[in-house]
């Protein structure tokens, strides 16, 4: 009875700390779930405050009961929430405190069940298959003591055995072999920048590696789309991958057969692990909050923000546009390493780029670089020639349909440039031989 006490006065000591601080919660995020609260009405606190600070409402009482719907009671329970003491409790060792108190009685539950099984005549296993379930919801994330460089080092030559017997690349396929050669294709805990002037199929291109992910790795990619609708998307999508051009869908001038491939293209798509989230709000913190919940709930592996100049640090800041995308790029290099996943971030180039008699972009030329080519593994510019009228490249080959992907940074792959083509009609990119 003490116990059950004991974690209801923590359970209320930790909502009122995030309630009352909620930019801690982002501190211990991979930490915090609903499942953490026993007390059903806590639970509902903890779950309506995650979907608020998703949406960056402000988070206040009269707010917070308004968006539970709370009776009489509820806000006699809501208010003692917020007039909790928290101020000698840390968010971490309340964490650790429920969580080990959680442990226990899940161990405590686990030793009944187990003897009843064992009394019950069960095989021995099916009792360890259940003492091996039960053990797992029991497992939570620890912070390591002291880094020790022979732990480290064992898990380094794990990585160098896994890389040596793995035939082909290690990484989530790009879907072009010409960049996975270049690449060794997507990389855990890796930040992308994909750069490019107006009109060069930054978007295009992304759209192309996102896809090509669920296709042909099954890799789930989610696709973050602040300057085009989710049907704007949809629609070169289908268009890439049925190769009906994206006028015709556009403007419904499709034959009969054109709409039959366009209808078994969409039957397709749906099957795929691609998720596109129309983002209304262009807060970081909607960024992050959002990566961590399909990353958890949907597998993410790869996630492109389309594009990074359109997010904002924070609500009033009074920074320099540059300080604020240096913030955003750090950011999201913290949470590709936090949840090991690739994080592609398109990025505007300087408008002078075009105006240059040398058009081809370089590392400067992105805008508000700053951090930018700090925080990035990788820094590609997409670069087609025939769209500033050069119709030869250096060696007098023809650029018709030609897009070169400049990489002007790889931390661990080097510089370089990959050429593809360019079919403009299908938004479409494919190998400059032949397709992938």
């Amino acid at each position: 009875m003490h116990d059950e006490l004991m974690k209801y006065e923590l359970e209320i000591q930790l909502l009122s700390k995030l309630l009352m601080h909620p930019e801690l919660y982002y501190e211990h995020a991979e930490k915090l779930s609903p499942n953490m609260f026993d007390n059903a009405f806590h639970k509902r606190i903890f779950e309506k405050f995650l979907v608020m600070q998703s949406e960056q409402k402000d988070i206040d009482l009269l707010s917070m009961s308004k968006a539970l719907d709370c009776n009489h009671e509820e806000n006699i329970q809501l208010s003692n929430v917020y007039t909790a003491p928290n101020e000698f409790i840390s968010v971490k060792s309340a964490i650790d405190s429920l969580h080990e108190q959680s442990r226990r009685r899940t161990m405590q539950s686990m030793i009944q069940e187990t003897q009843n099984k064992f009394l019950n005549g069960e095989t021995t296993d099916d009792i360890i298959a259940f003492m091996n379930k039960m053990n797992a919801k029991m497992m939570i994330v620890q912070d390591s003591d002291v880094a020790d460089i022979r732990l480290q080092m064992k898990d380094f030559l794990k990585d160098i055995d896994k890389r040596m017997s793995t035939d082909g690349i290690i990484g989530v396929t790009t879907g072009f072999n010409s960049l996975d050669e270049f690449t060794g294709g997507w990389q855990g805990t890796d930040l992308v920048i994909i750069g490019a002037a107006s009109s060069m199929g930054k978007t295009s291109l992304a759209l192309n590696l996102a896809y090509n992910a669920v296709k042909y790795a099954d890799s789930p990619a989610l696709i973050f789309s602040y300057e085009m609708s989710v049907n704007q998307l949809i629609m070169r999508l289908v268009a890439l991958e049925s190769e009906i051009p994206i006028r015709w869908i556009q403007n419904g001038e499709l034959k009969d057969e054109d709409l039959l491939r366009v209808q078994q293209t969409a039957s397709e798509i749906i099957d795929r692990k691609i998720y596109i989230d129309e983002c209304k709000q262009t807060s970081l913190n909607y960024l992050i909050s959002k990566t961590r919940q399909y990353v958890h709930s949907c597998g993410i592996k790869l996630v492109f923000v389309d594009y990074l100049q359109l997010v904002t640090a924070s609500v009033g800041s009074k920074g320099t546009r540059e300080q604020e995308v240096s913030k955003v790029a750090r950011a999201l290099k913290n949470l590709a390493k936090e949840l090991n996943i690739t994080i592609v971030a398109l990025s505007q180039l300087n408008r002078g780029v075009g105006f240059r008699a040398e058009s081809k972009p370089t590392l400067s030329d992105l805008r508000e670089s700053g951090e930018i080519e700090q925080a990035a593994d990788i820094v590609a510019l997409v670069y087609r020639p025939e769209y500033y009228g050069i119709n030869q490249d250096e060696n007098g080959e023809s650029t018709q349909g030609k897009a070169q992907i400049i990489f002007a940074k790889g931390r661990n792959i080097g510089v370089g440039t990959v050429t593809l083509n360019f079919v403009s009609e299908l938004t479409k990119f494919r190998e400059n031989s032949l397709d992938f």
